[in-house]
């Protein structure tokens, strides 16, 4: 302990005192002053040691105490850094400018990293708020309660902290004190999870749980009670927290006293305490029960019980019938002996320790052999009688039996008979004594001669093999449900079909076998037959994702009953539908299919009916400009709207053209094709016009064997193909053109792009004529449309494969032939004109007749025109004379070919120019026999018709 610190009174007695035991002062030269002088001067001499020596004692006492004051600092720094709880002063902002070790160790961060860091940073988010709050607080030095907040910590459970602050001195920092209480925290919610998982127990305990405490004076209470306090008494906890007299009110009249006075006994001996009562309650009448306690004694001088009370009525009662029911048995046992000696049952008695055994008349009888013929018998008789290999199983069946695994044994077994065949036997017994070790002393059991019911189970079993076979062979599903719809039997044909073994579904309910069951409504129909109805599944898909296996399937559900009639289960029997499913829905894609040929060759009928009409007009529209070509082509003015008549005339002649090759069902003039050939020279074109963007790819054959067909039209349709499939690339791709022989005559083209693709509804109308996804104005819609028909009037097929953003795939497929050729296209030669002609037009079209001699004049040629057939056959036959016959095809009355024949009749030499938009294979017929005739298609350019003259010109030799 410290010595205090000596007051200033101190200081100058221990000063005076240690100057007064110096030596009084003398001068200089040794002589000694007056007495008044030498006094004053010792006065002040005196005083001056005294100061000076107060002066050297307090300097002493300055250094003593800066010692102590450094050694307090110390002490202070160690208890403030080793702490057990975290110190840390903030400013007014929340930052930190001190803390302790403990501090930095609570925070998770060391201490010299902690300085101006904001203390609400370590807080969890959702205490920053009240901290905030609370340190507003401290600087107001308003009264506070401490806070508790959570210290997240990475990979961890959060601190609980307790921080208590104060407001330092000058009011201008925060004191924290932070202390650790996580383990309270956890301690208390482990205390208040064991508390909740106890009420719990208490809840479900099938009794109650209680204290019962009994005061000097004599009164009682009920501190706790669970619930079961409302089963067992009928009161509310609350009714007997205070006073337990509504408790002893319920308590049977009969056991009131005896229930006090075992309770008074506890209470002397502190013994615990149980008693069985019975207890008298509203609408339920008398029940027993049965308590029990512990006491305890309180510092008041009560004793206060812990204990478990529970219902003991239907064990009670479960005793006294079990009582009545071995003494039935008792009597029932003696009934059955009298009644067994007078059966056909033989009875034995074998003593299992000794071996010794007793058999009574019956049983020897039953084998052919009289009681004295076996006697003297014991368990040796029995071995040597039964069959050896139903020795080994019986021996089991009694070893289970003495090792109390089951109480009776029963077993069927062969025993042979004195005549030497074997007699089925149902041996059944029970031990009846035990020794105290508790082995099997004595048992006792019938034999009873089963061999009928034997040879019935065989003949059953053969029937059972025998149907089982037919089961097992059936092309049909065979399901067997039980009682309670659970799978009893699984046929072959449903293990095959649905990809998965019997044993792997038997014993299951029909939903946890195959899921998909649930929604064909299966369980449901099981119940119903169950019930005795007929139930029809129709046809419905399946799929099993165990197997893999999936199809269509129809099924009926029938009651199954025994020979009495009463339903045991339900069998189904199950079709295979997938088959005919597949037919069926490939009928019905021959259907759509044929639907939409029809529909297509009506549109081509339409379209050729049209194409004729616009045919006419084009070819006045087209024969009208090119003469103003001819006769004004000079005037700026005019030709620009001649031009764009001429792009109108083209891009209508287009259309129609389109509409015409639709409308074919035949060739006009086939002839053996290069299709290797004819796809080289149309991949070259694409090149041109794809200016790179799509790169062309080959695919050809070497030694494709040739077609037969026009290489116009094939052209122009794999020209469509082309052109999709490059507007199907916008920003680019690959067209990859391939060609290959294919077994039965046929030659495949397939066009193939990696452009955008179509779905599924676009694909399924993509070869309808007019049908396009492309903007007004960008396709017409007939490109696939025409040629599909190019395809098909070569007796070829042709598919459409495409998929979103996986492009698209048409194959083409076209019947080969042996010949080989050079194609037929040659464009007729240009020579020069030699003579003008006398040319007879016959049209039924006022356009025509009106346009076309002012176009064929300008060639040097003379035109007379007639309406119709008929009409021109009368010019002629009235002495007309021409050198050419320019005949529409489709004229109403007499239409072009009947002209042609009727023409031929009269004047066989003369030539026949045959103009129309559409040359079916009969027409092509006709003009080939009728000689001396060529065809043009309307509607023709000046530049074709010249040259269809100027052929007939060097035919004629003019």
């Amino acid at each position: 302990m410290k010595p205090d610190k000596p007051s200033s009174e101190d200081l100058r007695r221990r000063a005076e005192a240690r100057v007064n035991s110096l030596a009084p002062p003398t001068l200089e030269d040794g002589s000694v002053l007056g007495e008044a002088a030498a006094l004053q001067a010792l006065r002040n001499v005196h005083e001056l040691q005294v100061h000076q020596l107060e002066v050297e004692m307090q300097n002493e006492e300055l250094h003593r105490i800066q010692q102590d004051l450094v050694q307090a600092l110390e002490d202070y720094t160690e208890l403030y850094d080793f702490a057990p709880v975290g110190y840390l002063s903030l400013q007014q902002d929340g930052r930190i400018t001190r803390a302790n070790l403990e501090a930095g160790r609570l925070l998770g961060v060391e201490r010299a990293r902690l300085m101006t860091r904001r203390f609400a940073d370590f807080l969890a988010d959702s205490d920053k708020a009240a901290f905030a709050a609370y340190l507003k607080q401290v600087f107001l030095a308003e009264p506070l309660k401490p806070l508790e907040s959570r210290v997240p910590r990475p990979g961890a459970p959060p601190l609980c902290v307790l921080m208590e602050a104060a407001l330092s001195a000058d009011g201008r920092l925060c004191r924290i004190v932070l202390t650790d209480i996580t383990r309270i925290r956890e301690a208390e919610a482990g205390l208040q999870e064991s508390h909740e998982r106890l009420s719990k127990l208490a809840w479900r305990l099938p009794g109650m749980l209680y204290q019962f405490q009994l005061f000097p004076d004599g009164r009682t209470c009920i501190p706790y009670s669970s619930e079961g306090i409302r089963t067992l008494f009928g009161l509310e906890p609350e009714a007997v927290r205070e006073d337990g007299q509504a408790l002893f009110a319920v308590v049977h009249p009969e056991d009131g006293a005896a229930l006090m006075a075992s309770i008074q006994q506890s209470a002397l001996t502190l013994e615990p305490w149980h008693r069985d009562f019975r207890v008298v309650l509203p609408e339920i009448g008398t029940r027993w029960l049965s308590g029990a306690a512990q006491p305890e004694p309180l510092a008041d001088g009560s004793i206060l019980w812990h204990g478990f009370a529970s219902d003991i009525t239907e064990r009670l009662e479960a005793e006294r019938a079990l009582a009545a029911s071995e003494q039935q048995a008792l009597l029932e046992r003696r009934h059955l002996s009298e009644v067994i000696w007078g059966t056909d049952a033989g009875t034995w008695d074998w003593n299992v320790q000794t071996g010794e055994t007793s058999f009574n008349e019956r049983w020897a009888g039953m084998l052919g052999y009289a009681l004295e013929e076996i006697s003297p018998s014991d368990i040796g008789t029995w071995f040597q009688l039964v069959h050896p290999e139903d020795r080994q199983h019986s021996d089991e069946l009694l070893q289970r039996c003495f090792r109390g695994e089951a109480e009776d044994y029963q077993c069927d077994c062969r025993m042979r008979h004195k005549d030497g065949h074997w007699v089925w036997i149902l041996d059944r017994g029970r031990v009846v004594e035990w020794t105290p070790e508790g082995q099997p002393l004595r048992m006792s059991g019938t034999h009873l001669d089963i061999s009928e019911r034997k040879r019935a189970e065989l003949a059953l079993a053969e029937a059972l093999a025998f149907n089982q076979q037919i089961i097992s062979s059936a092309q049909e599903g065979i399901v067997v449900y039980d009682r309670e719809g659970r799978l009893a039997l699984f046929n072959p044909f449903m293990e095959a079909m649905m990809g998965v073994s019997a044993k792997q579904v038997l014993g299951k309910l029909p939903g946890e076998a195959f899921p998909f069951l649930e929604g064909l409504g299966v369980p449901e129909g099981i119940g119903r037959a169950l019930r005795g109805e007929q139930v029809h599944h129709p046809p419905a898909p399946w799929a099993l994702a165990a197997s893999g296996r999936s199809g269509w399937v129809s099924s009926t559900q029938a009651p199954l009953r025994d020979d009495r009639g009463e339903i045991v289960g339900v069998i189904a029997m199950v079709t295979d539908e997938t088959e005919l499913h597949r037919a069926q829905e490939n009928e019905k894609q021959l259907e759509a299919d044929l639907q939409h040929a029809q529909k297509l060759e009506s549109l081509g009928s339409l379209a050729g009916g049209v194409a004729h009409d616009m045919n006419n007009v084009l070819a006045a529209i087209q024969a009208v400009s090119e003469t103003l070509h001819l006769t004004h082509g000079a005037d700026p003015s005019l030709l620009r709207f001649l031009e764009i008549i001429d792009r109108a005339s083209a891009r209508g002649r287009d259309l129609v053209k389109g509409l015409t090759n639709f409308a074919r069902k035949d060739l006009r003039e086939p002839k053996p094709l290069d299709l290797n050939a004819l796809v080289r020279e149309e991949s070259e074109l694409l090149h041109r016009i794809t200016l790179q963007k799509v790169e062309v790819v080959l695919g050809l054959e070497e030694g494709l064997p040739w077609v037969l067909g026009e290489w116009g039209p094939l052209t122009s349709a794999l020209m469509n193909l082309c052109v999709n499939a490059v507007d199907a690339m916008p920003t680019g791709g690959t067209l990859t053109l391939r060609t290959r022989g294919l077994a039965g005559a046929q030659v495949e083209l397939v066009v193939q792009d990696t452009g955008t693709g179509m779905t599924p509804e676009v694909l399924a109308r993509a070869m309808e004529p007019f049908f396009t996804t492309k903007p007004i104005g960008k396709g017409t819609g007939l490109g696939l449309a025409m040629a599909y028909a190019t395809v098909k009037a070569h007796g070829g097929t042709l598919s459409v494969h495409s998929e979103p953003g996986q492009g698209t795939r048409v194959t083409l497929r076209l019947p080969s032939c042996a010949a080989t050729g050079a194609p037929g296209v040659s464009p007729a030669a240009e020579g020069p004109k030699t003579a003008s002609l006398e040319i007879l037009l016959v049209d039924d079209d006022e356009l025509i007749r009106a346009s076309i001699p002012a176009m064929v004049e300008s060639f040097g040629h003379h035109v007379i025109t007639a309406a119709g057939g008929q009409a021109g056959l009368d010019m002629l036959d009235a002495g007309l004379e021409v050198q050419l016959v320019i005949l529409d095809l489709n004229m109403p009355g007499m239409n072009g070919l009947e002209a042609l024949k009727q023409l031929r009749q009269r004047q066989p030499w003369l030539p026949v120019l045959l103009a129309t938009g559409h040359l079916d294979a009969e027409s092509s017929r006709v003009l080939q026999q009728a000689g001396r005739a060529l065809s043009i298609s309307k509607p023709y350019t000046m530049e074709e018709l010249d040259g269809k003259l100027q052929e007939i010109l060097r035919l004629e030799g003019l």
